[in-house]
């Protein structure tokens, strides 16, 4: 399979120099240019975007009962945010009967807030508050999100919104922030060194001389370790709320 990776000659070549380009070719390296962005730089592209994934917010309306969200496109890899905002100003009917209690009450508050309502608007605030407070701890919501299947299941006893938060990746490398893009490079040169090493170190051709595997190894752990620890330093968290 071809890699889908989308790359500048010039990026490219900065990979390619930590093994000696353009002194030693292009041609008489161990891969070939498409081996190279298949099997070295795709997958690190892949990894950054675990880490830091481009984001999509939708918004979704659901009603009473189960829910389910396909992942809008191929480029949407998991949900980074989900969260439920009820209709507080519908009062929709529900599953529930002690919410659909609660909504109906509350609705019969408007007829506060007129000039004959003799002084209980003020009271109707507090006994709102409390309502709501009730309602809150009635509602049910579910979230599960199978991101073997691509899909964001759910259930809620409640009319509401859900908004979701989705993770995205792109094959196209100019897509990364610049910011992060030289650290990208130097784990696609750490991963070319190593993969290069572990040729060069099975390889022996009589002459006694060692071909730098030992050297090339020991500069790709360096490479990683910088990147990993910056990487690992920024936390990561998927937020599901109601």
């Amino acid at each position: 399979m071809a890699a889908q990776i989308q790359l500048s000659e010039k990026d490219f070549n900065r990979i390619i120099k930590s093994v000696g380009y353009p002194v030693v070719k292009l041609d008489d390296l161990e891969y070939t240019k498409e081996e190279i962005l298949e099997l070295i730089v795709e997958p690190i592209v892949e990894t950054y975007y675990i880490w830091f994934p481009k984001k999509k917010i939708e918004s979704k309306q659901v009603g009473v009962g189960d829910f389910e969200f396909v992942f809008p496109d191929e480029s949407v890899f998991g949900v980074e945010d989900i969260r439920f905002t009820p209709h507080l100003n519908g009062f929709g009917r529900t599953s529930s009967p002690f919410v659909n209690a609660i909504n109906y009450h509350m609705a019969d508050h408007n007829l506060y807030g007129t000039r004959y309502d003799y002084g209980a608007e003020a009271a109707s605030f507090m006994e709102d508050s409390y309502e709501r407070t009730k309602m809150n701890n009635l509602r049910a919501i579910r979230f599960d999100i199978d991101e073997d299947d691509r899909v964001v299941r759910g259930y809620s006893n409640d009319v509401g919104e859900i908004v979701i938060t989705w993770k995205l990746m792109s094959y196209d490398f100019n897509n990364i922030p610049i910011k992060k893009k030289n650290e990208v490079i130097e784990l696609c040169q750490a991963e070319l060194m190593r993969s290069v090493a572990l040729i060069r170190g099975q390889i022996d051709d009589g002459s006694g001389v060692t071909l730098t595997a030992d050297e090339l190894n020991s500069r790709a752990d360096a490479l990683e370790e910088k990147v990993w620890t910056h990487w690992k330093s920024i936390s990561r968290v998927v937020v599901l709320r109601n």
